[in-house]
């Protein structure tokens, strides 16, 4: 798990925010993670203090030809709305007490 002081949480307008980063700006952790991972990339849910954002930090190595480090993307996004999008369109629901073998929970139509 990642500390929670490692990230603020200011909340931003925008949904989506990129930036490229240095390597020598970048924790050694994430670092390595990033480039253990056959993708050459992480992602990390940011803690907040509440359910209005699903903030999630992506972390991409910029990589040449050679295998060269060249650098890091760093990309900040909200992933709240395609959330609620993709459940609403697909009809299911996240849902706390759902056990894992018996497959996606289905949000049932009420009249109210």
């Amino acid at each position: 798990m990642i500390p929670k002081e490692t990230f603020s949480t200011t909340t931003v307008a925008l949904t989506v925010v990129s930036s490229p980063r240095e390597p020598e700006n970048l924790p050694d952790w994430i670092m390595s993670e990033v480039l253990a991972s056959p993708t050459k990339e992480r992602s990390y849910q940011i803690p907040t203090d509440s359910f209005d954002q699903v903030l999630i930090q992506t972390y991409q190595a910029a990589i040449d030809n050679e295998g060269k480090v060249l650098g890091f993307w760093e990309t900040i996004y909200d992933l709240k709305q395609p959330l609620k999008t993709y459940l609403d369109n697909s009809a299911q629901a996240l849902v706390a007490w759902s056990d894992a073998t018996s497959g996606a929970s289905f949000k049932e139509e009420t009249d109210f």
